[in-house]
């Protein structure tokens, strides 16, 4: 016997200066019609929220309000049809000894214990930084999110934009170094330079700890706004699974930057 449930993460692209309007994203949302929905760079705006709050009957969990260098003010979402028994948000630290000020947030996390059938499931819907900081602050953030979930005993689901950013290209890298203002050392691990694609050293980690990628890691998930061209062959979006088996996965297509990343997952009980 199992218990299954659908999800959907999706990085909706609510901030930027080429901001895709609400009401391109609300049918799709609509149409995916998932359990749970976790949606990062969210609407701000009152018209834009309550438009997410009548979309269905469900529990809306909204983080604080956050900031982007890249054009303003935005809020990451959990909202479910399924029952909630508990959530929080999850403060992502930056290493002591990295260039960035400590004091700033390595990126943004949170989390909701839903109940699945008689089964409870932990998500985490994660935005992980990419401003100012490389591959070691990514993974010292999901290593934060991997520790956090050793607490709880049911299956988990960690999913979001996780800005695994630095392509295997070395024009791509100083691109995106440059526009993402990069230290010198973003992309290197322990004093070495790190020359494959880090997305290969992410799912490493991941699946150290114990949790499998639902969606082929050679597939890209974004694409230069407001374009469909994958430009520097990125992979930002993931969804990890831990005590669970996927029965179908799709990725969407890009009406925002990022692609929606939509799985339909079981629990064997």
């Amino acid at each position: 016997m199992s218990q299954q449930l659908s999800l959907l993460t999706w990085n909706v692209m609510g901030h930027s200066p080429m901001r895709v309007l609400f009401d391109r994203v609300v049918p799709e949302l609509k149409r995916y019609n998932a359990d749970i929905m976790c949606l990062q760079e969210g609407p701000d705006t009152k018209h834009e929220y309550e438009e997410l709050l009548r979309l269905r009957k469900d529990t809306v969990l909204s983080s604080a309000k956050l900031f982007s260098p890249e054009g303003g003010w935005h809020r990451n979402y959990i909202t479910t049809t399924l029952p909630v028994e508990s959530s929080d948000d999850l403060h992502l630290s930056l290493p002591s000894d990295c260039g960035a000020d400590p004091r700033e947030s390595n990126g943004y996390a949170m989390w909701a214990d839903v109940l699945v059938g008689d089964v409870l499931v932990r998500v985490y819907n994660c935005h992980l930084r990419i401003r100012g900081v490389g591959i070691t602050e990514r993974l010292y953030a999901i290593a934060q999110v991997f520790e956090h979930a050793k607490v709880f005993s049911g299956p988990v689901v960690i999913c979001g934009d996780m800005n695994t950013t630095l392509a295997q290209s070395p024009i791509s890298r100083m691109v995106i170094s440059k526009f993402h203002d990069l230290p010198p050392y973003a992309d290197h691990i322990a004093g070495e330079k790190y020359k494959q694609d880090e997305r290969h050293v992410f799912h490493k980690a991941a699946t150290e700890a114990g949790y499998r990628a639902v969606f082929d890691i050679t597939k890209n998930t974004w694409a230069i706004p407001p374009t469909p061209i994958e430009l520097f062959r990125l992979k930002l979006d993931w969804v990890l699974i831990k005590d669970m088996s996927i029965i179908a996965s799709k990725a969407g297509g890009y009406i925002t930057d990022h692609r929606a990343l939509y799985a339909e997952l079981a629990v064997d009980i």
